[in-house]
This record gives C-alpha cells, sequence and structure tokens, in this order.
C-alpha cells in the first residue's frame, strides 16, 4: 500500500509503488516548486539506483538542474 503524507510518499518500489508512480510524483514536485536546481540524495537500499536515475530523468525532463549526492546517511 502506497501512503502518501506530508514528509512524502512510502510503498514498496516496484510492488505498489511503480516507477511510473515515481516519475509522476517528481514531476508534479518539480511543477510545485518551479524549475530551479534540486539536490538529491538515497539510502543504501538496493533499489536506490533505480529510483535515483528515475527522479533524475522526470527533474531533468521538467527543464530543471539537479546535483546527485549520492548515497547521505
Amino acid at each position: 500500500m502506497t501512503v502518501t503524507s506530508t514528509s512524502g510518499i512510502r510503498g514498496v518500489f516496484n510492488s505498489d509503488l511503480l516507477p511510473e508512480d515515481v516519475a509522476e510524483y517528481t514531476r508534479r514536485f518539480v511543477r510545485l516548486l518551479g524549475a530551479g536546481e534540486f539536490l538529491l540524495g538515497r539510502d543504501t537500499r538496493a533499489t536506490g539506483p533505480v529510483a535515483s536515475r528515475i527522479v533524475t530523468s522526470a527533474v531533468l525532463g521538467m527543464g530543471a538542474d539537479l546535483v546527485d549526492y549520492g548515497v547521505i546517511s
């Protein structure tokens, strides 16, 4: 089950939180804040690199800039 709250979205990636869902949430977030510079960090879960690529593609596709910090503790 995907849960949406003020602190973000939660769900099992590629099960109830599909890649296209991540891309759409990202596009809506960029639309809400406007095309500027976004910072991206992730944890060490195995799905992190794929999710990071999806977010990066969606942000850049909206015409915004992105700085990817990779894994952040």
